[in-house]
């Protein structure tokens, strides 16, 4: 440590002065000395190990966010096809069953082995569609099809895919074509 003696006075009465000590602080020269050189070796080893630790740490992250997505897509791939299979069914037998004024749900439900609300469910989520509107969907595609390719009169096509009257039938297909089964039949 080193003392020093400081004059301070102003400049209009350079007479006037007081004298202060100030003393200064040197720090020893441990760290440029050989024995810091040995501080330095252990901090540098004890970075290196904590970068280890943090890279394995990183690297046991990545893997496991690679096997949950890989789950993930093993997951959806399953789904999808417990999807295809459900709707499959679902237009097997709405096949066979369209053509009927009032389909039964419960036979619908025991064909594909589920209740009502996951039926709901899985229709919404894969159609967009609530169940209704994928029925009324279904026979209005039937309905597209007799009117291209069959001459039966209007009121007969109703009747055959399942309607009980031919102002709701002329009333859906309009909403879900923009045109009504005869403007449809003589533009296709």
């Amino acid at each position: 440590s080193y003392t020093f003696k400081v004059k301070a006075f102003l400049l209009d009465s350079p007479d006037n002065y007081d004298i202060k000590e100030i003393q200064v602080v040197v720090p020893s020269a441990f760290l440029v000395s050989e024995n810091s050189i040995w501080l330095y070796m252990l901090l540098g080893v004890i970075l290196a190990i904590i970068f280890m630790f943090w890279m394995q740490n990183r690297i046991k992250t990545r893997e496991k966010k690679r096997k949950e997505q890989s789950m993930n897509s093993e997951l959806m791939l399953e789904k999808q096809k417990e999807d295809q299979v459900f709707m499959m069914k679902l237009y097997d037998w709405m096949t066979i069953h369209y053509m009927e004024h009032k389909l039964d749900v419960n036979e619908i439900l025991t064909e594909l082995e589920m209740n009502l609300a996951d039926f709901e469910d899985n229709i919404k989520r894969i159609t967009g569609m609530t169940p209704k509107e994928y029925i009324y969907d279904f026979r209005l595609s039937k309905a597209r099809d007799l009117l291209v390719n069959t001459n039966d009169s209007l009121e007969d096509i109703a009747r055959i895919i399942g309607f009980k009257t031919m102002g709701k039938f002329e009333m859906l297909f309009q909403h879900k074509t923009g045109m009504t089964p005869q403007e449809y039949r003589d533009k296709y």
